[in-house]
């Protein structure tokens, strides 16, 4: 009878301990989703701001070639385009601070969680 008994404590701990491994990997990948689909953001972000920097580019040359580059800094399509890159700059740095508090409150569950 006591082989019974401790036969199933220690399946229940088992059991007790799967479930939570199991727990713990469907919360890393959810938040492994997540950073991933803010990182692909970024990356979007990133491409949109070289097209930005692109079309000052060409601008500043047609402006140059044609004797007209003084008016750079007044450019509308250039400051415009500066502007954009301010705004996508932000968004930027506030989509890699929200990685960072994904990644930082998934170290602290996990540590939580192994005390």
């Amino acid at each position: 009878m006591d082989f019974l008994k401790e036969l199933r404590y220690t399946l229940e701990a088992a059991l007790a301990v799967a479930k939570d491994v199991a727990e713990t990997a469907v919360q890393k990948s959810k938040e492994t989703a997540s950073v991933a689909k803010l990182r692909l953001e970024i990356a979007r972000l990133n491409r949109e701001m070289i097209q930005e920097f692109t079309e000052i580019g060409i601008r500043t040359y047609e402006l140059l070639k044609t004797d007209q580059g003084d008016a750079i800094p007044e450019d509308p399509s250039i400051r415009g385009a500066i502007d954009h890159i301010d705004e996508l700059k932000q968004k930027i740095e506030a989509l890699e601070a929200e990685i960072h508090r994904e990644k930082g409150t998934a170290e602290g569950e996990h540590r939580e969680a192994s005390a």
